[in-house]
């Protein structure tokens, strides 16, 4: 199906025993329908769907972010190189700055303080630099484990966000 210009997606629908076959142009449709004829599936099992052209990315979330902005999903690094997620924006309420909260465990010492520099991936402009660790709370010892009530840490921007 996906040698024809226009099927953009395919998939089994079980509860109604159908495959569903997305186009994004209905011109297509007798075309993808006989298709299915010739591999033996009746008509009354095809459900011609509408579906959008998948969108064309110009780059990953690995890269640096292209505005070079500071917005949830995108990887992040700390100063060993440990890849991780970048948490999600924020204003912090005390004092109006720009953070953003990520995992403890992607900082150097997770749970527990070290000021981390937070970086993009290598190649990115001014090194990469979006970031400085200012929150990471130290564990307890609760029985044989270290516990925390949360794997977060604060980040104080040096790039705008994109909130």
């Amino acid at each position: 199906m996906f040698a024809r210009s226009g099927v953009v997606s395919l998939g089994v629908k079980e509860s109604a025993n159908r495959v569903e076959i997305g186009v994004s142009n209905r011109s297509i449709e007798q075309e993808v329908r006989g298709v299915a004829r010739a591999l033996g599936i009746p008509d009354e099992a095809v459900a011609i769907i509408d579906a959008p052209e998948p969108r064309q990315v110009s780059h990953t979330l690995q890269q640096q972010h292209p505005s070079a902005a500071i917005e949830g999903g995108w990887q992040i690094r700390n100063p060993a190189g440990f890849g991780c997620t970048l948490g999600f924006p924020a204003i912090r309420v005390s004092n109006g700055t720009n953070v953003f909260v990520t995992n403890s465990h992607c900082t150097t010492t997770s749970h527990g303080f070290d000021g981390d520099s937070i970086m993009q991936p290598s190649g990115a402009p001014s090194g990469g630099k979006v970031g400085s660790e200012i929150l990471d709370p130290a564990a307890w010892a609760c029985g044989i484990y270290s516990c925390r009530n949360s794997d977060a840490a604060l980040i104080l921007a040096t790039r705008p966000l994109q909130l």
